[in-house]
């Protein structure tokens, strides 16, 4: 096993009211991955080349036939609305050659390189979730599962570049469902101030290791949880696991504080997101391979900040309506040019520190930096009203299509009437009808390891 570099423990980066100090104590001190990026944030030049690679406009009318294509394909199958596993997996078959396109035009791979990403361990692994998650909790929402899902996607990418078989782990499990659950019961109006602080204590020793009584079903459900990671990960063997799961819990309790926040708090505002963001997906990590080494956890935590701040971007209209503040929200009215170029420029650090995870030109490693970034522009181009010309037209030159045409294919997919959830119930019944080494058993865990 490669030597690992410890964090300490012993500097809590933040004490927190909820918290027990003994928590904070044994949380992961992330004081120095946040240093690390807030210097890079704070350092960048808004007006510094954007990157490197720029779409000429007949590459750039050529991804956007295939983007409307797909579009128009994947519009047609959610009208359809079928749950049966044969009409799903029809549905994708008709897709994938559309996405294939766009996929080769946007990226400018042959397509033997896009044959060579691990796609079919993917899939077959973010299918067996939702019939897992199903069997687990009958009653989860389709949402709650898609939501989880995509954690569980993030995971299966930090299995492949950590060296780690790409398959759902209990670990993968329990902790894509584990803020499902926890966020959905933190937001409920129709709970009590005092009941989430409650529930926020004990789950704070749960993941100290105490035994717990949990109060009512919710909470055993999240106890349980817990419980198919610690069958995984011993405690005394992999204590970093649970340190970086108690620094998460710290920081989801710190970003409560973004509500009341005043708009001057510009340098704790930026502090909370980045941890949030950065400490999720270093769990990630920690779940995925036990331990990581140093250079390895400042990459993932930069990810973190990077996917945290993305998320930022597109929410930060909703988020000024809710007097929520993010790196965004709270320099609205001054653009939004700043923050998405240090955005940027924070990301391109994070690939370059791809190089620690030792793999010779991965395609994963080649399609999470070359798709980021452009995620970034799709975000912003529902938002050109909060960018200077100079800027919108910097950005559209990397951009595989015009800002105006992501825009409009966005809204087609968002606007009121569009079958979406059709398709996510598909998706769900159809998974959920996929043959199991134990189908209909009640022991979840059994099945997970």
């Amino acid at each position: 096993m490669v030597e690992v570099e410890r964090l300490s423990p012993d500097n809590p980066l933040v004490a927190v009211t909820v918290l027990p100090f003994r928590a904070a104590r044994h949380s992961l001190d992330l004081r120095p991955f946040l240093d690390t990026f807030t210097r890079i944030w704070e350092c960048a030049d808004p007006r510094a080349p954007l990157f490197s690679e720029i779409f000429d406009p007949p590459r750039q009318a050529r991804c956007e036939a295939r983007l409307t294509a797909l579009v128009d394909a994947f519009l047609a199958e959610a009208a359809r609305g079928s749950a049966s596993q044969a009409d799903w997996s029809d549905a994708q078959r008709r897709l994938a050659p559309r996405l294939d396109d766009l996929a080769s035009a946007g990226l400018g791979w042959p397509g033997e390189r896009l044959h060579a990403l691990p796609f079919a361990a993917f899939r077959d692994q973010l299918e067996r979730f939702p019939a897992v998650a199903r069997r687990f909790d009958p009653a989860l929402a389709t949402t709650d599962i898609y939501q989880a899902g995509r954690n569980a996607l993030t995971m299966h990418c930090l299995q492949h570049l950590l060296g780690v078989p790409v398959r759902l782990t209990p670990s993968v499990f329990a902790y894509s469902l584990l803020y499902p659950y926890t966020d959905n019961y933190l937001d409920d109006a129709g709970l009590e101030h005092e009941e989430k602080l409650d529930f926020s204590a004990r789950f704070a020793r749960r993941l100290l290791g105490d035994s717990v009584a949990p109060s009512g079903e919710h909470e055993a459900q999240v106890f349980r949880l817990v419980g198919l990671i610690e069958r995984e990960f011993d405690r005394s063997t992999y204590p970093d696991v649970y340190r970086a799961l108690l620094a998460i819990h710290a920081a989801q309790e710190r970003s409560l504080a973004l509500f009341d926040l005043p708009d001057e708090a510009v340098s704790e505002v930026m502090e909370i997101c980045f941890l949030k963001g950065g400490a999720s997906v270093l769990a990630d990590g920690y779940l995925v391979a036990g331990s990581l080494t140093r250079g390895q956890a400042e990459c993932i935590f930069g990810l973190g900040v990077f996917l945290q701040l993305r998320d930022d971007l597109e929410d930060v209209v909703s988020d000024r309506e809710d007097h929520q503040q993010t790196p965004f929200s709270v320099g609205f009215d001054d653009g939004l040019d700043a923050p998405t170029a240090r955005t940027l420029a924070l990301g391109r650090s994070v690939f370059a520190g791809l190089a620690s995870f030792r793999l010779a030109d991965d395609p994963v490693v080649d399609l999470i930096g070359r798709t980021l970034p452009l995620t970034v522009i799709d975000a912003a181009a529902s938002l050109s009203d909060h960018f200077s010309r100079p800027f919108l037209t910097e950005l559209e030159r990397r951009s595989p299509c015009r800002l105006t045409v992501l825009a409009e294919q966005r809204a087609r997919l968002q606007s009121p009437g569009v079958p979406l959830t059709r398709l996510l119930a598909a998706w769900l019944a159809a998974s959920c009808s996929i043959p199991s080494s134990i189908a209909g058993a009640v022991d979840i865990e059994a099945e997970l390891l």
